[in-house]
C-alpha cells in the first residue's frame, strides 16, 4: 500500500495534466476555439496553456494591447469613418476658409486670385476698361487720336517723312534743305528756289557750309520777308576750341548788297578779351543784324549754343525783334528798323559769304529748314510757326538740346568759369607752377590728387567769360556728361568778376547763377558754386572798389544758395589769403610784377587778380573739402561706423556717431573755413553716463565764436548739431562752427 501510495504521487502529475489537456481539447471544441494540440496553443510543465495563433496565423499586436486606451495606437491613420463628429472650435490652426464657404465669391474678401484660377471673361463684364483694351492698337490704323511719342519711332528714312507744312498766310518761300543735288528747291508753291553757285556739303537732311566759296542766292521775291525763320545748328566742339571758332561776327543768312544797306542776320561770339586765342567762348553767340560798324547794326542781350530755330519779326516801325524757339529775345542796344529793308535794292538774299563784308561767313554752320514771310508776326504767330519747323528738324535728327544723353563709363566732374579757373590750356603765369613756365597749375587740375572719390575733370574755364555766356555754354559744354554709371556727377561753377566790368547788379548775376545751378540739376549733375577772390584796383561796376564788389556778391552767394538748386557752396571770400579785403594786393603789384617778371614774391596773386601757384594749390584744397563733404556724411547722413576712440575728423566727417561706454571719446573737429551753411552733427549712442563724448573745437575759432568754448560734451542718447558761420569781417575774415 505504501508502495502504490509512492507510485501514485510520481505519475499523478502526468496524470493530471493529461487530464487538463483532455479537458482543455474537449472545451475547445466545445467554444470553437484552436485545439492547443493543433499548435496555436502550447501548454507548459506548471499546466499553463499558452496561445499565440488562431488557426494556424498569429494574433495581431492588438490582440494583447488595450486600444481602447488611444494613447496606445501608435501607428497609422485611423479610418474618418471611424471618427465622431468634431466641432471647428476643437481644431486648432484652420485658416479663415476652413469654416466660410468659399465657393460662394461673396465670402472671398481679400487677396487676387491667380489669374489661372480664371474662367475666360467676356470684354463687357468688365467696367473701366480703355478703349484700346478691345481695339487692336499694333494696327496703326486703329489709332485715330493723340500724338506718339517721338521715343516710340523707330528710325524714319527722309522719303518716308511727311512734308514740311507750314501755314501760308504771307508765305514767300519755305525750305528743307534735304537735296543732295541741283538748286534749293522752294516748297511754298511759289517757284522761289535758290540758285546753288557752289553746292555746300550736303547729307540729305541738312545743309552744311565749310568753304566760302560754297553759297546760294535767292531770288528778288524774298525780298518782301519782313518774318524770318532759320533752323541752324551753331557749331562747337565740346571738349575745346571749335575749329570755326573765333571773334568775329558770323552770317547766317547774308545779302549780295554792295554797300551797307540791306539786312544780314548776324551771330557774333560775345567774348573778347586780351587772352587770344582763349578769349572766345567755345560754342556760344548772340544774334543781330545789319552791316557790322553801321549804325543800323541791333544786337541781342541773350546768348545760345547749339541748335535753335531763330527767327527775325520785323515791324512797320522800331527795331525788329528776335526769337530762339518762339521765345523773344532782349534787344540790347540798336534801334534801326528791318522792315522792307530790301525792297527798294538791287541786292537779293544769299547763304554764304556776304559782298560787302568779308570774314563773315557762316563756317561750320548746319541749315535744317527756313521760311520767309511778308508779314510782321506777333509774338504768338512766331512761336507756333518756330515749333512747326522744330518738330520738323527734329523729326530729320537735328540735335537740339535737351535731348536724352548717353551715359559716361566714369564719375565726373566738369568745370565752367572763366581764367580764373584756367582751362583751355592757359599757358601764362596765371596757371603755371613758376613764373613765365608752361606747367598747368591749375586749382581743377590739382583737386584729382585730393578728392577721396574719383573723377575725371573736364575744365571749361575761359578768358573773360561773363556769366550770361558761361549759361548759355553749358547745355553744349557740360549738360552731355550729366549722368553716369557711378551716379551723379559734379558741375562747378566759378565766375568772378567780369560782370561787373560794367555797371551790373548783384541780383542779376545771382538770378545767373541759380538759373545754371537748376539747369545743371535737370540734366542730373549736382551744381557746386564757387565764391569769388579778391581782386585789386577800382574799375568795377561803375568804376568802384573791385574789392567791395567781390565782398558785396559773396555776401549774395552766402545768404542764397542754400535755398537754391546748389549742393555745396566754396566761400572763398571767408579765407584770409584768397577772399580778404585787400588780399589780392599782399604783397602788391610792384614787387609781383616788377618789369613784367613774375616773382617768387607772388605768393597767392601774380596780377592782383589771377591766382599764382600757391593761389591755386589753395583753392583746390578748399574745392576739395566741400567736395568731399558732399560725397562723404552729412547731418542728415551719417557715417554707420561707430567711432570708439579719440579722432581728429576731416572735411568728409560731417556725421558721426560714437560710443564712449568702454572709455571717454573725444572727437576733434577740422575749420569750417570755406564751408558757409554746411551743417554736420555728432551722435552719443551710449546711455551709460560713466564716460563722456567730447567734441573739441579747431584751432582758428572756437564753438560758436565764443570766447573760451573750445569743447562741447555730447550727452548720452543725444546729438550735437553745427553750422558753419561767416565771422562777418570781411577785412579778416573766417567761419566758426556755430551750435545749432
Amino acid at each position: 500500500m505504501q508502495m502504490f501510495s509512492v507510485r501514485a504521487a510520481k505519475w499523478l502529475p502526468f496524470v493530471f495534466a493529461a487530464a487538463l489537456l483532455c479537458g482543455a481539447v474537449l472545451e475547445a471544441q466545445t467554444l470553437g476555439l484552436p485545439s492547443p494540440t493543433g499548435g496555436d496553443c502550447t501548454a507548459t510543465s506548471s499546466g499553463a496553456v499558452a496561445c499565440t495563433k488562431t488557426n494556424g496565423t498569429a494574433f495581431a499586436p492588438s490582440a494583447t494591447t488595450d486600444t481602447t486606451n488611444a494613447a496606445n495606437i501608435t501607428s497609422g491613420t485611423l479610418n474618418a469613418s471611424r471618427l465622431p463628429a468634431i466641432p471647428a472650435a476643437s481644431v486648432t490652426g484652420l485658416a479663415p476658409s476652413a469654416t466660410t464657404d468659399t465657393t460662394n465669391a461673396a465670402n472671398i474678401t481679400s487677396g487676387t486670385l491667380n489669374a489661372s484660377r480664371l474662367p475666360a471673361i467676356p470684354a463687357a463684364s468688365v467696367t473701366g476698361l480703355a478703349p484700346s483694351a478691345t481695339t487692336d492698337t499694333t494696327n496703326a490704323a486703329n489709332i485715330s487720336s493723340g500724338t506718339l511719342n517721338a521715343a516710340r519711332l523707330p528710325a524714319i528714312p527722309l522719303a518716308n517723312l511727311q512734308p514740311l507744312v507750314m501755314d501760308t498766310a504771307g508765305l514767300l518761300g519755305l525750305y528743307r534743305f534735304d537735296e543732295t543735288g541741283g538748286n534749293l528747291l522752294d516748297y511754298s508753291g511759289n517757284g522761289n528756289h535758290g540758285v546753288i553757285a557752289t553746292a555746300p556739303v550736303r547729307s540729305g537732311v541738312s545743309y552744311q557750309f565749310t568753304s566760302t566759296a560754297q553759297g546760294l542766292d535767292w531770288p528778288a521775291a524774298l525780298n518782301a520777308t519782313n518774318t524770318y525763320y532759320l533752323v541752324v545748328t551753331m557749331p562747337t566742339t565740346p571738349g575745346g576750341q571749335s575749329a570755326y571758332q573765333s571773334t568775329n561776327l558770323s552770317t547766317i543768312l547774308s545779302s549780295t548788297a554792295t554797300t551797307s544797306a540791306g539786312l544780314l542776320i548776324n551771330t557774333k561770339n560775345p567774348i573778347y578779351g586780351p587772352f587770344a586765342p582763349e578769349s572766345a567762348l567755345p560754342g556760344t553767340y548772340s544774334l543781330s543784324y545789319g552791316t557790322p560798324g553801321y549804325s543800323s547794326q541791333v544786337f541781342t542781350g541773350d546768348v545760345f549754343s547749339g541748335t535753335h530755330v531763330v527767327a527775325l519779326s520785323c515791324p512797320s516801325s522800331g527795331a525788329g525783334t528776335f526769337f530762339l524757339d518762339g521765345v523773344p529775345l532782349v534787344t540790347q542796344s540798336g534801334t534801326a528798323s528791318c522792315y522792307n529793308v530790301q525792297t527798294a535794292g538791287s541786292f537779293n538774299y544769299r547763304l554764304g559769304q556776304p559782298t560787302n563784308a568779308s570774314g563773315l561767313f557762316p563756317q561750320g554752320v548746319a541749315y535744317w529748314a527756313a521760311a520767309f514771310y511778308s508779314t510782321s508776326d506777333s509774338a504768338a504767330v512766331v512761336a507756333k510757326r518756330s515749333l512747326a519747323l522744330r518738330q520738323y528738324a527734329m523729326a530729320k535728327g537735328a540735335p537740339f538740346p535737351g535731348q536724352p544723353q548717353v551715359p559716361s563709363m566714369f564719375a565726373r566732374l566738369i568745370g565752367q568759369g572763366d581764367s580764373i579757373m584756367c582751362g583751355y590750356g592757359i599757358s601764362d603765369g596765371r596757371c603755371t607752377t613758376s613764373g613765365g613756365g608752361t606747367s598747368p597749375n591749375s586749382y581743377m587740375a590739382l583737386l584729382p590728387a585730393l578728392l577721396n572719390n574719383t573723377y575725371a575733370v573736364s575744365n571749361f574755364g575761359v578768358p573773360s567769360a561773363w556769366m550770361q555766356d558761361t549759361l548759355a555754354a553749358a547745355p553744349v559744354l557740360v549738360d552731355p556728361q550729366g549722368t553716369s554709371n557711378f551716379g551723379q556727377n559734379l558741375a562747378v561753377l566759378a565766375t568772378a568778376t567780369n560782370n561787373f566790368n560794367t555797371a551790373t547788379t548783384y541780383p542779376f548775376v545771382w538770378s545767373l547763377q541759380t538759373a545754371w545751378a537748376n539747369s545743371r540739376a535737370q540734366a542730373g549733375l549736382r551744381p557746386v558754386l564757387v565764391g569769388v577772390t579778391s581782386r585789386g584796383g577800382s574799375g568795377c561796376n561803375g568804376n568802384q572798389n573791385c574789392d567791395a564788389v567781390v565782398q558785396a556778391m559773396n555776401a549774395v552767394q552766402r545768404s542764397g544758395w542754400r535755398a537754391s538748386k546748389f549742393v555745396g557752396y566754396v566761400d572763398v571770400g571767408s579765407d584770409p589769403v584768397l577772399g580778404a579785403t585787400g588780399a589780392s594786393m599782399n604783397p602788391g603789384a610792384s614787387s609781383c610784377n616788377a618789369g613784367g617778371t613774375i616773382t617768387t614774391a607772388c605768393t597767392f596773386f601774380w596780377d592782383n587778380l589771377h591766382l599764382y601757384n600757391a593761389g591755386q594749390t589753395r583753392m583746390a584744397q578748399a574745392l576739395a573739402c566741400v567736395l568731399n563733404g558732399i560725397d562723404g556724411s552729412n547731418a542728415a547722413n551719417l557715417n554707420g561706423t561707430v567711432l570708439t576712440a579719440n579722432a581728429t575728423l576731416t572735411c568728409a566727417d560731417g556725421g558721426r556717431y560714437a560710443d564712449p561706454t568702454n572709455g571717454a571719446v573725444a572727437l576733434t573737429l577740422w575749420s569750417a573755413m570755406w564751408q558757409t551753411g554746411r551743417e554736420i552733427s555728432y551722435c552719443n549712442v551710449s546711455s551709460s553716463t560713466s564716460n563722456a563724448l567730447t567734441l573739441n573745437a579747431p584751432t582758428d575759432f572756437p564753438f560758436s565764436n565764443v570766447s573760451g568754448r573750445t569743447s562741447v560734451t555730447v550727452a548720452p542718447n543725444s546729438c550735437v548739431r553745427f553750422r558753419a558761420t561767416f565771422n562777418g569781417n570781411p577785412a579778416a575774415p573766417g567761419n566758426y562752427w556755430m551750435q545749432m
